[in-house]
């Protein structure tokens, strides 16, 4: 027993009071009742009564399991045996499901016939007893044992090994199951199971056993947990103090809990690590799904569902019950069963944080440190998790991310993941400034900076509290103290660094000042200076300069001993050096002497034809020692070996090794020496232990300096990336006032999309866009013209403004404080929840119309169109006029152009813009061609290049061409409608003076037909009357149509049929039209009709009015055939004329 306590001071992460199993004299096992566990990583106890054990989630107590002997087994509780149906289901690898047939759920382990040994298939595996008894008390997770020197599962364990690990199984039939993996690839098969497979792991060692080199006996080998992993804390820490070099630690995601309360849902986030608590309150339902789809959690997610008396609503039971939650995790974590769990307790915070101690064997007294929290009337709220999508922060096919252009490639790991939390849920104003203000100080030219080093505050906190850290971390925690230290002393530094501190204090809740940090991280490298050497480079403590080469084996086993050398300062433990270095010296010269004694004890050779093999040293890796090796053909005779003393050592098990020779003296240096390099290893890893203490207590400080780093590393690569791109530092406006009920101007300055510009950002086949949005502007435009594009730029240049960072535009651009970011597109359905696309579309529009306030940006694309079109213009109008009432900014990009005619109540604060088309006419064929610029202007669009795009991406041409014949055979198509330049005058500008119900369609045709021709004349609308006039039966133009070219259509009501003509005489030629068609039947009109109505445009002086009227006149006639219009002729279509502008 004592040396047992002895062995396990040396465990690594261990203390005195170890569980121990013990080997009764029947056989069975059993935790110790005189020793417990006391894990630094969880700093709680396993083990307990041997009469009366805990058995957690089995309904009663277990029956000692004995070796051999018929043995009670019990079943165990339904939910856990649900639990590892559920997660066996997902099974598919062949030689893990051909090992199902040999589990039952039911029992322990899933081997109740192991326990009958009357009805038994398959021998017990090794340790079968400790295995039970660890799964009795961890259920729900997978027990990993080390057996020698490897780590073993059974049962279902092994079934899951074999799928989640790449393993294969052991022994011939598979029954019993069993699997394990090698102890070099145990930290790679733990991470595979709790990562890869959402599983949680208990890894048991063997509890080191006192030297005893060479002896036959051994004691039965005891074992202890040493581990459990999950995936709330999914790092394997044990043992890492060992390593030759630093394994990073990186943030583990936040355990998750979602409860309903009166204004919405509140998010409880507790980070195991940091042992820390937020709560989020007021989130809608989106809003959580898209927490949920970050990527930012780890199962399980927990419910809390209130008690029936609760003032809370009944969400969680009724529209979104237990089981959608669970198929909604479902799809985040495929391979994880079960991850969801419910509670009730009245208080849902500390009801969490029961469950979470328990799930993470946290003692219940364990304290989390509250972080403020976010209540409904905190923003900027959280993106959306449409916005997310349109951004590429969450993955969605073909959408570019907009981490991957706001950092250079490459960043680490870390730098991305903060910049993408940063970005999901956008800081306080203030936060934001100091972001920006640190920014604009990195945009600045720096003689130098310092390197800044990303390390993450989980791994700092977490080596210093359990003491795994290694020489080589405590060399990287100094420079990350050296860094800070710079960065808060430097003159030019300061303000940056004081920035960075608000932002600090935001993500981590620790407050500290630029001096305070400064003399903490001082203090910390001091320590670590006194204790590790300068460079985690391994090195010898001595200067063998001279290698004799028959000793180079005794060369290679120092170097496999005394790999604890270049750890620490070898002055702090002078004594176990020195032991050291002079046991090396023994183990030299016995060495040489037994080699001296081999080389006298082989037999001589005769008649000698070669060069004859001397005896030499050979060193055994597996023995850790060096024997004397007779070469082949040489001889040594026993009764000469034992008069110069030399002797068949023993091996590490003490079985003789009859291959080699030594000598007494040979092997007491040997044994001296390994003693004496156990001793320094011990040493040496006890003063990093001390060393980890004495910083524990400054953990919050380099909580706060492995946050100020990681940050700076952020913004830095951004602005390193920034300046490539040439993107900008735009300027922030009303982000420093406490009243934010006015609304502010979004001035938006030659920009471009983020994800085009290349290197430099000055593409010149980039279009770049300026807008400015006080109020909703009701975009509209033709298929592929950029709407969306507008809108997805639009966002990113706001979101990233908002978050203190650059943007891709001038820096002319103003953000104003946006205290949520809505962008929404057309929507897939949702067969999970059962809603069409149209009800997935509607559902998120309620949820914009929850949380949109007047400071708000509302993006909105392509709503309605998942429904019938009178029906979703009807629905779009009313959401836009209810934005409009919110008083938000943002843009809504539409085809639904009955909009455009609706008798919408908007402020004036709404506008109208379009995406630009350019028409350019073939002057020889006069066939004009359509495309887009890219470009927002002011004005609307009615136009589609529908076809256009089709024939661009290649769909048939005879798919097309019948397409495009359809089109014009449709009674409904609606021709091209007339360009509108505010929403005030929507429905006015429309030909108010044409009260002729016939003559509206082709009334919106002539406007536009005219518009375009007038536009490539360079004619100024604004300073011309180019509206269409109305002259109905009975009437005539006025006096301003004389000496003016006029183009115009005739409408005959007898037949609904049209005439379209020019003319230098208006009003002459109405009068000819009206008359009567004579007897003699010469044609001097196509009319004939005196109830004959007109419409009128009078071309503008100066702009050769003949020849502009004309050509308007044959484009009339083409786009009225193009829409079935009927015609009384098209005579003038061909003699149209192309006037020179």
């Amino acid at each position: 027993m004592r040396g047992l306590r002895s062995a396990i001071r040396r465990v690594p992460g261990l203390s005195v009071e170890t569980p121990v199993c013990f080997e009764g004299p029947s056989k069975s096992r059993h935790i110790g009742m005189g020793m417990r566990v006391v894990c630094p990583r969880f700093s709680h106890s396993f083990g307990g009564n041997r009469q009366s054990p805990v058995l957690v989630g089995f309904k009663r107590s277990l029956t000692t399991v004995t070796a051999g002997r018929k043995s009670k087994v019990e079943t165990v509780d339904p939910e856990i045996q649900a639990y590892w149906d559920t997660v066996l289901e997902s099974v598919d690898k062949p030689s893990a499901r051909k090992l199902l047939e040999y589990v039952d759920t039911s029992a322990p382990l899933g081997l109740p016939h192991l326990f009958d040994s009357s009805k038994s298939k398959g021998a017990r595996p090794p340790a079968f007893s400790f295995f039970y008894e660890v799964k009795v008390q961890h259920p729900d997770k997978v027990v990993l044992v080390r057996v020698g020197e490897f780590y073993e599962t059974i049962g279902i364990d092994a079934i899951l090994l074999v799928q989640h690990a790449g393993l294969n199984p052991m022994g011939k039939d598979g029954n019993p199951p069993r699997a394990g993996c090698p102890r070099a690839n145990l930290r790679r098969t733990v991470s595979d199971m709790v990562e890869g497979g959402g599983l949680s792991v208990v890894v048991c060692e063997e509890a080191p056993e006192p030297y005893n080199y060479g002896t036959m006996r051994r004691n039965p080998k005891q074992r202890y947990i040493a581990a459990i992993v999950t995936p709330a804390a999914p790092h394997f820490l044990h043992g890492m103090i060992d390593e030759e070099i630093n394994i990073p630690v990186e943030k583990t995601p936040p355990l998750l809990g979602i409860s309903p309360t009166v204004g919405g849902y509140s998010v409880i986030e507790v980070d195991a690590e940091l042992m820390t608590v937020r709560v989020t309150e007021g989130l809608t339902e989106d809003a959580v799904y898209s927490r949920l789809h970050e990527g930012g959690l780890v199962p399980p997610l927990y419910l809390h569902s209130p008690p029936a008396l609760a003032d809370a609503d009944t969400r969680l039971r009724d529209s979104l019950p237990e089981v959608e939650w669970r198929q909604r995790m479902g799809t985040i974590f495929r391979t994880q069963g079960t991850s969801v769990v419910k509670f009730s307790e009245p208080d849902a915070v500390l009801g969490m944080l029961d469950r979470v101690k328990k799930h993470l064997g946290l003692p219940a007294d364990a304290e989390f440190r509250h972080l403020p929290s976010s209540t409904p009337n905190t923003r900027p709220r959280p993106l959306y998790f449409s916005t997310a999508s349109n951004l590429g922060l969450h993955k969605t096919r073909g959408v570019p991310s907009l981490l991957d252009y706001a950092l250079p490639s490459g960043a680490p790991l870390a730098v991305r993941r903060w910049l993408r939390s940063w970005l999901l849920m956008p800081p306080p104003p203030s936060v934001a400034l100091a972001i920006h203000s640190a920014c604009n100080e990195l945009w600045k030219d720096h003689d130098s900076l310092p390197n800044f080093v990303a390390m993450s505050p989980a791994n700092v906190v977490l080596k210093l509290r359990t003491g795994e850290g290694n020489d080589a971390f405590f060399h990287e925690l100094k420079e990350l103290c050296h860094v800070v230290r710079l960065t808060c002393s430097e003159p030019s530094l300061e303000k940056m660094a004081d920035s960075l501190l608000v932002a600090v204090a935001s993500d981590t809740g620790v407050s500290t000042s630029r001096q305070e940090l400064e003399a903490a991280v001082t203090t910390v490298a001091d320590a670590i200076q006194k204790v590790v050497l300068n460079i985690s480079t391994r090195h010898p403590i001595r200067d063998d300069t001279e290698k004799e080469a028959t000793l180079e084996p005794l060369f290679k086993m120092k170097e496999i001993n005394e790999d604890f050398t270049g750890k620490i300062r070898p002055e702090i433990i002078p004594d176990v050096i020195s032991q050291v270095e002079d046991s090396w010296n023994r183990l030299k010269i016995e060495a040489k002497a037994c080699l001296d004694l081999g080389k006298q004890a082989v037999e001589p050779v005769e008649n000698v034809t070669r060069k004859v093999s001397e005896p030499y040293l050979a060193y055994d890796v597996n023995n850790n020692a060096a024997w004397l090796k007779i070469p082949r053909g040489r001889k040594i005779s026993s009764a000469k070996a034992a008069i110069l003393g030399l002797e068949h050592p023993r091996d590490r098990n003490g079985r003789v090794e009859s291959s080699v020779y030594s000598t007494s003296a040979l092997e007491a240096a040997q044994d001296e020496y390994r003693r004496s390099c156990v001793a320094a290893h011990d040493a040496v890893r006890e003063e990093l232990r001390e060393l980890a203490s004495a910083l524990s207590p400054y953990i919050p400080q380099l909580v706060g300096a492995s946050t100020l780093s990681l940050i700076a590393c952020v913004i830095e690569a951004h602005v390193r990336e920034s300046k490539r791109r040439d993107w900008s530092m735009p300027s922030l406006e009303k982000f420093d006032t406490s009243a934010r009920s006015d609304r502010g101007t979004l001035d938006i300055q030659s920009c471009w999309p983020y994800w085009l510009g290349g290197s430099g950002g000055n593409d010149a086949s980039v279009v770049r866009n300026s807008f400015n949005m006080n109020g909703m502007l009701l975009v509209t435009g033709p298929n592929m013209a950029g709407k969306s594009t507008i809108l997805r730029s639009t966002c990113a240049v706001a979101l990233l403004g908002a978050c203190g960072l650059a943007v891709p535009a001038s820096s002319t651009t103003t953000i104003p404080y946006i205290d949520a970011f809505m962008l929404r597109n057309f929507s897939s359905d949702s067969p999970l929840e059962g809603r069409s696309s149209f009800a997935v579309e509607m559902t998120e529009m309620k949820y914009v119309l929850q949380d949109v306030t007047c400071r708000s940006l509302v993006l909105v694309d392509e709503l309605g169109k998942g429904t019938e079109s009178k029906a979703g213009a009807a629905l779009a109008g009313a959401m836009l006029e209810a934005l409009d009432k919110a008083g938000c900014i943002g843009a809504f990009a539409t085809h639904l152009h009955d909009l455009l005619t609706m008798d919408l109540r908007l402020s004036g604060n709404s506008s109208l813009m379009k995406m630009e088309i350019e028409t350019r006419t073939d002057p020889k064929t006069l066939v004009e061609t359509r495309r887009p610029t890219w470009r927002i202007v002011p004005g609307s669009s009615t136009e589609s290049l529908a076809l256009d795009v089709a024939r661009q991406c290649r769909l048939p041409e005879e798919t097309v061409a019948r397409a495009q014949e359809l089109y014009h055979s449709m009674p409904d198509s609606k021709a091209p409608q007339p360009e509108i330049h505010s929403v005030q005058t929507l429905r006015d500008e429309i030909h108010p003076n044409i009260p002729s119900e016939p003559l509206r369609p082709i009334a919106s045709i002539f406007q536009s037909i005219s518009q375009h021709i007038l536009e490539r004349l360079g004619i100024d609308k604004g300073t011309q009357d180019v509206s269409i006039k109305y002259v109905p039966a009975g009437s005539l133009p006025g006096t301003q149509t004389i000496g003016r070219s006029c183009v115009y259509v005739a409408h005959r009501p007898s037949d609904n049929r049209y005439y379209i003509g020019s003319s230098d005489q208006i009003r002459e030629r109405i009068l000819t039209h009206r008359k009567k068609a004579s007897s003699s039947g010469a044609v001097s009109s196509q009319v004939h009709d005196p109830q004959a109505e007109f419409l009128y445009m009078m071309v503008p002086p100066g702009y050769q009015g003949s020849s502009a009227a004309r050509t308007i006149e044959s484009a009339l006639i083409r786009e009225c055939l193009q829409n079935n219009i009927s015609l009384l002729s098209t005579w003038d279509m061909s003699k149209s004329s192309t006037p020179k502008a």
